[in-house]
């Protein structure tokens, strides 16, 4: 591996300072606003307006839509040897998840963690699929949008 450094002071010595353009925010009535706060206040009012609307969908177009086939497969608990083949794939000398365990951890550690963490899996999963089906129940009955 080279200097990755001097490659990129190079490129940007041959290329030159890059402009940098700026298009002025403008209000409702179409003149530009520079102050910094009035544009503050018009990207605020952009959104409430743009976020306030309410959107109504037909029972025709909702029912254009197709209905697909559902997947039950996916659903499946994932087998001890897919669980290795994901804890073979994560990269290395990287920052730790929200968990906080190195990658380093898991796969030198595998062998005696794979068996443990698979049961933990399988039960987190169970879990996460009756949250899943409170869910959709709740969609159904029109308590849950």
């Amino acid at each position: 591996m080279g200097n990755t450094g001097s490659l990129y002071a190079g490129i940007r010595e041959a290329i030159g300072p890059c402009a940098t353009k700026r298009v002025p925010l403008k209000s409702k009535s179409g003149e530009p606003i520079t102050d910094q706060q009035q544009q503050m206040e018009r990207w605020l009012e952009h959104y409430r307006e743009l976020y306030a609307t309410q959107n109504v969908v037909s029972d025709t177009a909702l029912n254009a839509i197709p209905d697909l086939p559902v997947l039950d497969e996916l659903d499946a608990e994932p087998i001890e040897e897919e669980l290795s083949k994901a804890i073979d794939c994560l990269s290395t000398s990287k920052a730790p998840g929200e968990d906080g365990i190195p990658s380093e951890i898991m796969k030198n550690g595998k062998g005696a963690l794979l068996h443990d963490l698979h049961e933990l899996e399988g039960g987190c999963g169970a879990k996460r699929h009756a949250q899943c089906q409170d869910s959709n129940s709740l969609q159904k009955q029109g308590r849950l949008q």
